[in-house]
């Protein structure tokens, strides 16, 4: 014979042949509660961990940057911050220039205004080409109206240094042709020799015929030993063309102590500051230290846009370097602004350099660009299914709670019947209600 269920706001409880109630057991069924809201809990909880797994690896590969020394990350922001603030360095040039021409005076003699417009010229010289040729424009017309030999080689030279950086190799080429260097000075040789020596280096680096590639740089080479013996002991020019030709001859280590004591000296203007750092860092970049080729890159650039000079190679071979470490984003903004300083300063030698490397750095830029945009947009979406899966777990995780309340309400109820009706002997009525009871002689 089957026993009899009692139901019990929906649970079952059995009569045994014991003539005893056995209810389902309180532990059992909250067991099993509870394993159920496990299990969607587990399952929730590998979806989260997925979603969360794939979003922090988009973030670290939005984020990916080269790892360098503390010392270089530091100098990086430092530059950094002077490509945001160059500004302000500009504004103070423009402010020492206008003083310089503040200083004239309708009745100043030729030689004094000679003299202004020199300084004015050697400030704009290598960072406005059109300012700095008007001035040289100027400088002759007052060499013209005067018989002194002297400012009127300076200003030839002027305008011969000006050709050399625009490119006008030709026009450079002819004037110094025409100079007699029988009637120089110790100081007007130098300029001559370190005009020419700009010259056939600038003449070996564009052309493509190998044979005239050597010949202008044997040619460079001697124009820049005569200048060398022209020269004084302590004049930094001489360090600069040492250093050049230690590097050149495998050598160049021996002179950085050299060079560091100079940087450090107070007496080092920003200018030459950024030459002496431009020069260890090629230095550096020949016996194949790259953190301190690095470095000094760095720190050639910081002081060469606080000078401030729109002639330079120090922030676009950063810019290159960078590039081939990985720092696409840096390198971007270093070579777009090299490129626009290098075209106010119509530097043709640099804006040639710049222009091998531009499309090269652009083009990863660009790429870099698209795929960070992918991946935000990945992001957004792992975001968008995270909110969604937290909303849907917290829902199922309140929805099982509930249950499992209800069902220790129950099983209370249940407990308290049956120990009224074990306590009663298990009689059929239970107020007002009756219940069939077992019994064993029917068997």
């Amino acid at each position: 014979m089957r026993p009899a269920p009692f139901l019990v706001r929906g649970h079952c409880l059995c009569l045994v042949m014991t003539n005893q109630f056995v209810p389902l057991s309180d532990s059992s069924y909250i067991c099993a509660a509870k394993k159920k809201r496990n299990d969607t809990g587990v399952t929730m909880n590998t979806l989260i961990c997925g979603t969360l797994f794939t979003i922090v690896m988009a973030l670290t590969a939005c984020t990916h940057k080269p790892s360098y020394p503390a010392e270089i990350e530091n100098e990086l922001k430092v530059l950094d911050r002077i490509v945001d603030d160059s500004s302000r360095y500009k504004d103070e040039k423009m402010r020492k220039i206008s003083d310089m021409r503040s200083a004239l005076r309708p009745d100043s003699t030729d030689e004094y205004r000679y003299g202004i417009y020199d300084g004015i010229y050697r400030e704009y010289y290598q960072y406005d080409a059109d300012s700095a040729m008007t001035y040289v424009k100027k400088k002759l017309a007052i060499a013209q109206r005067t018989d002194s030999y002297r400012i009127k080689t300076d200003a030839i030279l002027d305008l011969a240094e000006r050709y050399v950086l625009s490119g006008m190799y030709a026009e450079s080429l002819h004037i110094l042709d025409t100079l007699d260097t029988a009637g120089m000075d110790s100081t007007l040789m130098v300029e001559y020799f370190h005009v020419c020596q700009s010259l056939y280096e600038d003449l070996s680096s564009t052309t493509d015929d190998p044979e005239l590639k050597v010949k202008y740089w044997n040619t460079k080479n001697r124009y820049r030993a005569s200048r060398l013996e022209y020269l004084p002991q302590d004049d930094i020019a001489r360090l600069f063309v040492l250093s050049e030709m230690a590097r050149e001859s495998g050598t160049g280590e021996n002179m950085l102590p050299a060079i560091k004591a100079r940087i450090q000296s107070p007496d080092t203007d920003c200018h030459n500051k950024a030459m002496l750092c431009y020069i260890a860092a090629r230095i550096y970049k020949a016996i194949g230290d790259r953190e301190n080729e690095l470095l000094y890159y760095i720190r050639s650039a910081c002081n060469d846009l606080m000078a401030p000079v729109n002639d330079y190679r120090s922030l676009h071979e950063l810019a290159a370097r960078l590039y081939v470490d990985g720092e696409i984003k840096r390198a971007y903004r270093y070579i777009s602004r090299a490129i626009q300083d290098a075209m106010v300063a119509k530097s043709r030698l640099n804006i040639t350099s710049i222009n091998n490397i531009l499309p090269i750095i652009s083009a990863s830029y660009d790429t870099l660009m698209q795929k960070k945009h992918r991946q935000l947009i990945y992001l957004l979406a792992g975001t968008c299914i995270l909110a969604v899966l937290l909303v849907f777990a917290v829902s199922v995780i309140i929805e099982a709670h509930n249950r499992t309340i209800a069902a220790e309400y129950d099983l209370s109820d249940l407990f308290e019947y049956w120990r009224w009706t074990v306590s009663d002997n298990a009689k059929g009525i239970i107020k007002g209600y009756s219940y069939p009871v077992f019994d064993p002689s029917t068997l």
